[in-house]
């Protein structure tokens, strides 16, 4: 997304965005992202007020707020509802798995009670029932969502303990294990990070920002070839890389500094389900405490409540964001209209996107109050 608002800056500068004939932003909710909404918002800005506007397709399986986008794009919107493959959605608390149902079976809960889970481990070496929830899948592919870098790396390693002496050997899977770590070791240089050879071997892997650019296409080549089966992560793994798995399991209702809100559970759960490999995909969100309690609550508002509408990053609005890349983007804002040989037409929304970001620098009758988003 960065890379693409550079490319956009240097043909605007170059007088040669009409060489561009179109644009397609995937995952396009990201414009309200806190830390990546404001450069898409910024790149989207500049293209609609290019003389030579390409045409902008957006495309999101998870935004709220359709209308107010449609029409800051001016674009006509196409909505459908279909998936390939259907998703069946359980949570699982104390032990028991309980299943989403869809209309108003309970007014207080959309879950009901399922069944309960096979313990095939006891609970001091599974506490939480995560081993048992994996060894259901029989080997089929399947995505483990954790709070942190830490939490995959713990996971993996106990999911390696726990299930690598159960699954019976076979040689193709682990000459091909044997071989990807092989690879890996090449285009490193060097061993991977401590703990992930092991993994592999057995199958499962762990995967997040802080691994190697190398490790981490390695174990995604991996888990899309079914030489891994089983993948930890961190919940960025979710948004813009296509690694879909028969099960998706979110260990906890937190993941990475606070709950996860509805759009992030959306994309981590469409995880679920392989179009052609699978005729259903499941997913599974892990809570604690005591059903009717806290969490069991919050569960259940997360389960039915509707995506909040997308707002701006870089007006103010619910949230002001005033981090370092706000400024670096106002400065690069300024330096456009300088030099865009159509700053009379820019002007108009980028002056106004960053206006109040520089109180000081534009006439109060520049200020809008009011985000395109």
């Amino acid at each position: 997304m960065e890379k693409a608002h550079v490319v956009l800056d240097r043909l605007t500068l170059e007088c040669r965005l009409g060489e561009v004939g179109c644009i397609v932003v995937d995952e396009a909710h990201m414009v309200a992202d806190p830390n990546r909404g404001p450069g898409l918002e910024a790149a989207l800005s500049k293209v609609l007020a290019s003389r030579h506007r390409p045409q902008i397709i957006a495309m999101s399986a998870t935004m709220g707020g359709l209308q107010t986008l449609s029409e800051w794009l001016q674009a006509r919107m196409f909505l459908t509802n279909f998936r390939p493959v259907p998703l069946t959605e359980h949570v699982v608390f104390q032990g028991t798995v309980y299943m989403k149902v869809h209309g108003n079976v309970d007014v207080d809960s959309p879950l009901v009670r399922l069944r309960t889970l096979d313990r095939c481990f006891d609970r001091r070496s599974d506490p939480d029932g995560i081993a048992a929830l994996v060894a259901e899948a029989e080997g089929q592919s399947v995505l483990v969502f954790c709070v942190s870098r830490r939490a995959c790396e713990a996971c993996a390693a106990l999911l390696t303990d726990r299930l690598g002496s159960r699954r019976p050997e076979d040689l193709r899977l682990t000459l091909a294990r044997q071989e990807l770590l092989a690879d890996m070791r090449g285009e490193l240089g060097g061993e991977p990070t401590p703990g992930l050879s092991d993994c592999i071997l057995h199958g499962v892997a762990f995967h997040h920002a802080g691994l190697t650019v190398e490790e981490r296409t390695g174990v995604e080549q991996g888990f899309r070839a079914g030489i891994i089966s089983v993948l930890t992560a961190t919940s960025t793994l979710a948004a813009g890389i296509n690694l879909p798995a028969q099960r998706v399991i979110l260990r906890s209702l937190h993941q990475g500094p606070g709950p996860v809100r509805r759009a992030q559970y959306l994309q981590m759960v469409g995880r679920a389900g392989r179009a052609g490999l699978a005729q259903t995909g499941e997913s599974f969100l892990m809570g604690r405490g005591a059903p009717g309690g806290q969490e069991w609550e919050a569960v259940s508002r997360l389960l039915v409540e509707p995506v909040p509408p997308l707002t701006s990053q870089l007006l103010p609005g619910e949230r002001m964001n005033t981090s370092r890349q706000d400024a670096h983007l106002v400065e690069q804002g300024l330096r456009t209209l300088s030099t865009c040989p159509y700053s009379a037409r820019c002007a108009p929304i980028l002056m106004l996107s960053l206006a109040p970001l520089l109180p000081d620098c534009l006439p109060a009758t520049s200020r809008s109050p009011t985000s395109p988003v």
